[in-house]
């Protein structure tokens, strides 16, 4: 997620990489960061080590405790939003790391892909009018980006919603093929841009992948000499 906030938002500040790479490290691994294991102590060090800005982009994208009592989507929901909305370099890091597990679900298996679907579905809409906000520090042209990227990540989940249970009975889901096919697929060439498009393999020369090994390897005296170093060529 690092890599496309840096590649494809073009971000350079370095306390958003750096808070990127650190997202969940609090959310996930507070004991070994502090000695007494809470998150407090855990931004704490990371304040120490990475700068306060950095800790508190962690902060923001760091997922509350459940409260119990209260609905766990819902005060997730609350929570990213309310944080969000106060931290616009947070929504910068929350869209990479939403990306990542919102639209790659079309690579998940059920049961569940049916659970996340249901789970990431609802966070859409406030995520991506979030990003389109004008104090969020990205060019235009990658809002659009990323708005179409949560365009296609409702509509795998409606085809995922689409899906019916097995004919044996199990709860597992099994997506319809042809909805997530559809969700997934990238739009057409324009023929103004295809006809500039270069041909692979080129024509009259199918490719063929090369010899391996070569031929010169072929025949060895042995896989290895007595210290266990492979032979070379004869």
């Amino acid at each position: 997620m690092t890599i496309r906030i840096l590649s494809h938002y073009r971000v350079t500040d370095p306390d958003v990489a750096c808070a990127a790479l650190l997202h969940d490290a609090v959310e996930d691994h507070a004991a070994g960061l502090a000695p007494g294991g809470t998150r407090q102590a855990a931004l704490a060090v990371l304040a120490d080590r990475f700068g306060g800005r950095t800790a508190a982009l962690v902060a923001a994208v760091t997922n509350p405790r459940w409260e119990p009592g209260r609905d766990q989507h819902e005060q997730y929901r609350e929570h990213v939003t309310a944080s969000l909305t106060a931290g616009p370099w947070a929504r910068v890091i929350k869209a990479s790391d939403f990306t990542d597990n919102a639209v790659g679900i079309i690579h998940l298996t059920a049961p569940k892909l049916a659970k996340l679907a249901r789970k990431y579905a609802p966070r859409v809409p406030a995520l991506r009018e979030l990003i389109l906000r004008p104090d969020t520090p990205l060019e235009a042209d990658v809002k659009d980006m990323i708005a179409g990227q949560f365009d296609t990540a409702q509509n795998r989940f409606a085809a995922i919603r689409h899906s019916q249970p097995r004919a044996n009975g199990t709860n597992q889901l099994r997506a319809d093929r042809g909805l997530l096919l559809a969700a997934n697929r990238a739009p057409a060439m324009p023929e103004s841009e295809r006809a500039h498009a270069p041909d692979w393999p080129p024509r009259g020369r199918p490719h063929k992948r090369p010899a391996w090994p070569p031929r010169r390897w072929r025949r060895c005296r042995g896989s290895a000499t007595q210290d266990g170093t492979p032979r070379g060529p004869v």
